[in-house]
């Protein structure tokens, strides 16, 4: 299963966020299928380098049921602007977003720094 989840994770196009305070640059994975938002970063064993992350499309509340760690999330709206930032998801667990969500970016925890605001996405 491994194999063929990172297989459809490398189909994915990239998207790139930028923080418009703070400068923070994100590459994420665009999940915009059924099954890639559904596995998210389930079955990768360690999470995603600094940087990047998955940005699930359309996005909602998130689990961390069966994962191995910790994770950050942003649901945003389709023009970036952050609406909640739920940090170091433990494995096991539920976060809801709230409503207008539209986008949610998952990154390893502490990859989302308190305070932000508004992304700026390109090629979305």
């Amino acid at each position: 299963m491994a194999g063929c989840y990172e297989a459809m994770m490398q189909s994915l196009p990239l998207i790139t966020l930028i923080e418009a305070q703070t400068g923070l640059r994100v590459e994420a994975c665009h999940a915009t299928r059924f099954l890639a938002r559904a596995l998210g970063l389930l079955t990768q064993r360690t999470p995603p380098t600094p940087g990047t992350g998955l940005l699930l499309d359309p996005g909602g509340s998130v689990h961390t049921l069966a994962m191995r760690y910790a994770i950050d999330c942003a649901f945003l709206t389709r023009h970036g602007r952050v609406l909640d930032l739920a940090t170091a998801i433990q494995p096991n667990r539920l976060a809801l977003a709230p409503r207008r969500t539209q986008l949610c970016l998952e990154t390893r925890a502490g990859g989302l720094p308190q305070g932000i605001r508004q992304f700026i996405i390109r090629d979305l």
